[in-house]
């Protein structure tokens, strides 16, 4: 008779333990992984004393692929249901309805006085892609993290109402570690993400994340794009209206 191996028994545990062992099971990997992987990029870069670009490059790449990974593997040891693949046509509308809302946004801050024109940078082409994957990259690891694996590990143990609470309160949550932030400020921004959490877990229809995930991509690749390529220029009392958080 085969033993199973220590990763086996260790899985067998989390799928045995309560709603928050098995979150705080789940994040405490994560945070694992990834001390684990900044350990090894800086041995290979030779120890530095300033990372370089291209391992900070790499962190984030394998820092999102160990949570693809992790996710699936979770979601596979819970018993959940695999994925539907993208729906074009909720994932097209996602993407308009966060473009739309932006617009609109930015249309009466514009109106209002509480942001201007900017003067366009020259590598905005550049700066359209880098946005566009980021947007994708960002948008699909969150959501299949947060309305994906926790909404659906809350659901097996809470109420619809109540999963869905718990799943926006954690993704508001590690978007907020930030020392410069005010108390102000804080509140403000962890209001605004959790709102956003709501909301995009209402988007999701059944097993299928198009029109939420088009919808935070439009977001996403949107206001980085504004920010980066200086499209508008917000005053710091208005920033938070940039949709960039």
């Amino acid at each position: 008779m085969r033993k199973d191996l220590p990763w086996e028994r260790l899985g067998e545990s989390w799928r045995r333990a309560s709603l928050s062992g098995q979150i705080a099971g789940f994040w405490l990997t994560v945070l694992c992984g990834a001390a684990a992987l900044a350990g090894l990029l800086w041995l290979c870069a030779g120890r530095p004393a300033a990372i370089p670009a291209w391992a900070e490059a790499a962190y984030v790449a394998g820092l999102y692929a160990w949570l693809w990974l992790l996710c699936a593997w979770a979601r596979r040891l819970a018993g959940l249901p695999p994925w539907r693949s993208l729906n074009p046509m909720p994932l097209a509308l996602g993407a308009g309805l966060g473009m739309l809302c932006l617009g609109l946004l930015w249309g009466l801050s514009l109106g209002a006085g509480w942001a201007s024109v900017g003067r366009l940078a020259q590598s905005w082409p550049q700066l359209v892609l880098q946005a566009c994957l980021m947007a994708i990259a960002v948008a699909m690891i969150e959501e299949r993290v947060f309305r994906g694996l926790m909404l659906d590990l809350g659901r097996r143990r809470l109420s619809e109402r109540a999963a869905t609470h718990l799943q926006a309160g954690i993704y508001a949550l590690p978007h907020l570690l930030r020392s410069d932030l005010s108390l102000t400020a804080w509140l403000n921004a962890l209001v605004s993400l959790w709102l956003t959490g709501l909301l995009l877990a209402k988007l999701r229809k059944g097993n299928d994340l198009s029109c939420g995930l088009g919808l935070h991509a439009a977001w996403i690749g949107c206001s980085s794009f504004a920010a980066t390529a200086g499209l508008l220029v917000w005053p710091p009392a208005f920033h938070s209206l940039s949709g960039g958080g």
